[in-house]
């Protein structure tokens, strides 16, 4: 595969999403929120991630860094 194709791959898959919910939110600072998932506190990036009610919705690849998948 070259190198084109593997950038071309990975700009696709940031375009998925995936959705967790959340038991808490601990902290917000003016880049990130930190949140309790399943007794297991991890932070988020606001500039990947949204947040809608009690649900974080984040790219795809960042899911599968925090083990949420």
């Amino acid at each position: 595969m070259s190198e084109y194709e593997d950038v071309e791959f990975n700009s696709v898959r940031n375009e998925e999403e995936y959705s967790v919910l959340f038991d808490e939110l601990i902290v917000e600072t003016d880049m990130s929120w930190l949140l309790d998932i399943d007794c297991e506190e991890i932070w988020f990036p606001k500039s990947l991630c949204r947040i809608e009610k009690n649900e974080i919705i984040m790219p795809y690849w960042l899911a599968e860094k925090n083990n949420l998948i």
